[in-house]
């Protein structure tokens, strides 16, 4: 895990999650999206205050996962 960015607005108390899962190098067929966007309007957050990242490798890097969660109001 990682952070990613953080800004000067207070932390709120909405988090929201959005993930994707890389199957050898291609992007999943199901065509899910771990962007800071998705994960933000999952929970309705209009003002965000940091965004972590998580990436989780299976089977030697075959299999990548992937999860963003934004933080804020």
């Amino acid at each position: 895990s990682r952070p990613v960015t953080a800004t000067t607005n207070p932390l709120g108390s909405k988090c929201g999650v959005a993930k994707s899962t890389v199957y050898l190098g291609l992007w999943s067929s199901k065509g899910e999206e771990n962007g800071i966007d998705k994960a933000a309007k999952s929970a309705g957050i209009t003002k965000i205050s940091h965004v972590d990242s998580y990436t989780k490798s299976i089977l030697c890097g075959h299999i990548i996962k992937q999860t963003t969660k934004v933080y804020g109001e």
